[in-house]
């Protein structure tokens, strides 16, 4: 995947890949392009650490290449199947950061679920509600008694 170039703002700027950041420059400051094609370059280093295997046969540039994660079974919990996809993503791809490989099977998880969360556990923002909730209750308490 080459570093090629681009235009932001009107700025021209280099670029790695199909969907990466325009790292822009003032027209004509020759070391400016270099420091933003090296930005580029690092972009698609990182990329490349991070698992991309793109950019051959036809696919779009900038794609990251998944690898078939095991399938949600129905029936099962969030934290039983996060951690069968955690175990098969690590056996298939070692060298892939632990982090990216969480995020990639919590999000399989909730798009196979319609982003349901398993009964009884509650939602971030059903959580952000009762919160809420309890400090406009704190601030009642606080003003009756001061």
């Amino acid at each position: 995947m080459p570093t090629h170039p681009c235009e932001e703002d009107g700025k021209p700027g280099w670029k790695w890949g199909g969907h990466g950041k325009c790292y822009t420059y003032t027209r004509g400051d020759e070391e400016g392009s270099k420091r933003a094609h090296a930005k580029a370059d690092a972009q698609g280093a990182a990329a490349h650490a991070s698992g991309y295997r793109g950019g051959e046969g036809g696919e779009e540039m900038g794609e990251i290449e998944e690898k078939k994660l095991p399938d949600v079974n129905p029936n099962e919990d969030e934290q039983t199947y996060v951690s069968r996809c955690i175990a098969f993503e690590t056996e298939h791809s070692p060298d892939r950061p632990k982090e990216q490989v969480q995020r990639m099977c919590y999000e399989k998880y909730r798009e196979a679920t319609g982003g349901k969360t398993p009964s009884g556990v509650k939602s971030i923002e059903e959580l952000e509600a009762e919160l809420a909730e309890l400090k406009k209750v704190l601030d009642e308490l606080k003003k009756g008694l001061i």
